[in-house]
């Protein structure tokens, strides 16, 4: 009796969590700083409302790929610039040059659609 009961409340269980999943939409963008395609970096899609789990992708040459829930997005973008090899950490350094009013402070906003055609293009600076 008591292994029925908790198989039948694994399969609701689990049929809860399927009914909660999100579905995932592809966006596809590009991010220029300063004129010129940005190398190196990450851009972070963050729900507004907070309802869902922020999404990240690597800057390539100025292009990314990411796979995030639809809906109101704040866009945070960093770069990471190779300061050199430093001796004492053993290690290299990079350093983020965008400043915070494009990711910790940043008012930059994309709507995801649902389908996969999503297309985010951003230069930077924004002129103001």
């Amino acid at each position: 009796m008591f292994r029925t009961f908790a198989f039948l409340m694994l399969i609701l269980g689990l049929a809860g969590c399927a009914d909660t999943a999100q579905r995932l939409y592809r966006v596809t963008g590009k991010v220029m700083w300063q004129g010129k395609p940005l190398e190196s970096g990450q851009i972070n899609f963050v729900d507004i409302g907070g309802q869902t789990t922020p999404a990240s992708a690597k800057i390539v040459d100025g292009h990314f790929e990411i796979r995030t829930t639809q809906g109101l997005k704040t866009i945070m973008v960093y770069n990471q610039r190779d300061l050199g090899f430093n001796k004492a950490m053993n290690q290299h350094v990079f350093t983020n040059d965008v400043p915070a009013e494009y990711n910790a402070r940043s008012k930059l906003q994309f709507e995801v659609q649902p389908n996969d055609n999503n297309v985010y293009e951003v230069g930077l600076p924004q002129k103001k």
